[in-house]
């Protein structure tokens, strides 16, 4: 696969190069996410191999355990945060019976916030302006899209390099637009938590 990359390189055939790559990667992608799977239990692993030596202060016993939790409370729910908000997000998804799911929380965490004992929903200037900007560009692009894929019909496949450049600059463009979308997703789905929170606190 190496080899091919390189040729392709020198011959300038990057369509080729790109080909190349995007099937390699869909073929390894079994082995890509079990490496990555593995990468991220090490830490947890290292932290329960530290609880099981002999001699451990109960400073050092506390620290370790503290640091046992909140890894596997990342690996559960995706969420990495400190005990004090991870107990509390823990007794608000108790109180919502199961209603609510980790996902939620998980996605909805640049808008929420941890003070005086609350979590609570601050959505602030620049996140509307972010919201907005992210919903305008992600509408652009898509426009794009399908713009390139039009002129890629209207150039026919006589000219099958053009044609195969401007499907795979639509797909990266409509990509990008995906990516834009799913940053404003928190706005929603921090409309979700809204009721648990005042029900909790209420």
């Amino acid at each position: 696969m190496f080899e091919t990359i390189v040729k392709a390189l020198k011959e300038g055939e990057f369509i080729t190069m790109l080909i190349v790559v995007l099937l390699s990667l869909i073929l390894n992608i079994k082995v890509i996410y079990s490496f990555l799977y593995e990468r991220r239990n090490v830490r947890s692993k290292f932290l329960q191999d530290a609880l099981n030596c002999p001699d451990l202060s109960e400073e050092t016993l506390f620290l370790l355990q503290n640091e046992l939790v909140s890894e596997r409370f990342k690996l559960a729910t995706g969420l990495e945060v400190k005990r004090g908000l991870r107990e509390e997000i823990t007794k608000i998804y108790a109180n919502a019976n199961g209603e609510l799911r980790s996902e939620v929380f998980r996605r909805s965490m640049p808008l929420l916030k941890f003070r005086d004992g609350k979590l609570q929903i601050v959505v602030t200037t620049f996140d509307l302006v972010s919201l907005w900007y992210n919903r305008i560009a992600s509408g652009f692009l898509i426009v794009f899209s399908i713009f390139l894929l039009a002129f890629a019909w209207i150039v026919g496949f006589e000219h099958l390099t053009q044609v195969i450049s401007l499907i795979i600059l639509s797909v990266l463009s409509f990509f990008m637009a995906f990516l834009l979308l799913r940053e404003t997703v928190s706005f929603h789905l921090v409309k979700e938590i809204e009721p648990y929170l005042n029900d909790y606190y209420s």
